[in-house]
């Protein structure tokens, strides 16, 4: 989509427990997200959903993948993005 307003390419997320485990929460997520889209994402509880909504937003690093806000790198929080939790 060439006018994406969030553009997730192949995002993995993984984060390691207090007993030294490694868990992937996301593997190879990827979306666009056009202007004036209105989006939501459902699932079961522990899928994901708040670990990929915190990378989109700046809050959370990747492990691996790509996030870009209008076009420039997600390095941090960038100004334009909110979350509403349920």
């Amino acid at each position: 989509m060439a006018d994406s307003l969030l553009t997730i390419k192949h995002l993995k997320v993984s984060i390691k427990s207090r007993d030294g485990l490694v868990n992937e929460v996301t593997k190879d997520v990827s979306l666009e997200i056009g202007e004036h889209e209105f989006v939501s994402l459902v699932g079961p509880s522990g899928c994901g959903k708040t670990t990929l909504l915190r990378a989109a937003s700046g809050l959370r690093m990747p492990t691996s993948g790509e996030l870009l806000f209008e076009g420039s790198p997600i390095t941090d929080v960038p100004a334009g993005i909110s979350i509403v939790f349920q």
